[in-house]
């Protein structure tokens, strides 16, 4: 039991040693054990539980190569994404309005159904 557990340490050790990204990978780790299939997640528990370093730090070097290439796409992402034009102020094209017939209301009151129905289309209050 105490050999297990001195075997885990030293290969945790180890691998915080040699890699600067440690707990970042290991956290990646943590994230991944819940998508692993349980195959693949067995044979690591098993390889925990007996002691034996050698398929943990298999599956660490598998995650720091994918940890390392998500961050190479990430940077090359970042390269390949154009910058936004700035368009100054003052250059934006201004639309013209729309020009309104003027008209007298007073006699609104006076048009037959068929005169307000067209005039109402025209000032575009109705489609």
């Amino acid at each position: 039991m105490m050999t297990r557990q001195r075997n885990i340490d030293n290969l945790e050790a180890q691998l915080r040693s040699e890699e600067p990204k440690y707990d970042e990978i290991m956290s990646n780790i943590n994230d991944a054990m819940q998508n692993l299939p349980v195959s693949q997640f067995n044979k690591l528990k098993q390889a925990y539980n007996d002691g034996n370093p050698e398929p943990l730090r298999e599956f660490f070097k598998t995650m720091q190569k994918e940890y390392y290439s998500k961050a190479i796409q990430k940077v090359e992402q970042k390269k390949n994404t154009p910058v936004p034009k700035v368009i100054p102020s003052g250059n934006t094209p201004v639309e013209k309005q729309a020009q309104h017939k003027k008209i007298d209301f007073r006699k609104f009151g006076a048009m037959s159904t068929d005169q307000k129905a067209k005039m109402l289309l025209e000032m575009g209050f109705v489609d």
